[in-house]
C-alpha cells in the first residue's frame, strides 16, 4: 500500500509540475470606436487534455490572435460561406475553427474533408472535442 501510495504522489506531483509549466490564458476585449476588439494568446482558460497523444502528435503553443469584429453586427443579406477558415472566438480567445485537414480517402482533388466529431477517423480529440494543429493552435 506504500509504494501504491508514493506512486500516486509522483503522479500527483508531476501532473502538477505539466500544469504549472503550461501556457496560461490570455485574453482582452476592448471597444475602440465602432468595433469590438480581441487580443488572444489561444489558450483555454480550463486545462485541456494531454497534447501530444496517441492519434494527435501536435503540441499546445501560444498564438498571436488579434480580432476585429462590429460592434453592433447586422445580418447579412446573403449567406456568406466560412470554407476552412476562423469564424469566431470564444469568450476566452480561442477560435473556432471549422473543419478538419484531413481529406475523405485522402484525396485532396476531392475537396471532402471529415468532420471532426463524426468519430469516422481518430483526431486526437480530448474531453472537450478539442483538438490541436500543427502550427499548436
Amino acid at each position: 500500500m506504500k509504494r501504491l501510495t508514493f506512486i500516486i504522489f509522483l503522479l500527483c506531483a508531476f501532473s502538477q509540475l505539466c500544469v504549472a509549466d503550461a501556457p496560461k490564458n490570455q485574453v482582452s476585449i476592448t471597444e475602440q470606436g465602432n468595433q469590438r476588439i480581441i487580443h488572444s494568446n489561444g489558450i483555454p482558460e480550463h486545462t485541456p487534455g494531454q497534447f501530444p497523444n496517441r492519434h494527435n502528435p501536435n503540441r499546445i503553443s501560444e498564438q498571436k490572435y488579434l480580432f476585429r469584429m462590429p460592434l453592433h453586427p447586422k445580418e447579412n443579406r446573403t449567406v456568406t460561406p466560412v470554407g476552412h477558415y476562423l469564424f469566431g472566438v470564444a469568450l476566452n480567445g480561442v477560435p473556432f475553427d471549422p473543419g478538419t485537414a484531413e481529406y475523405w480517402r485522402g484525396n485532396r482533388r476531392m475537396g471532402w474533408r471529415y468532420e471532426a466529431m463524426s468519430g469516422k477517423i481518430d483526431l486526437g480529440l480530448d474531453h472537450h472535442h478539442a483538438h490541436v494543429q500543427p502550427n499548436g493552435a
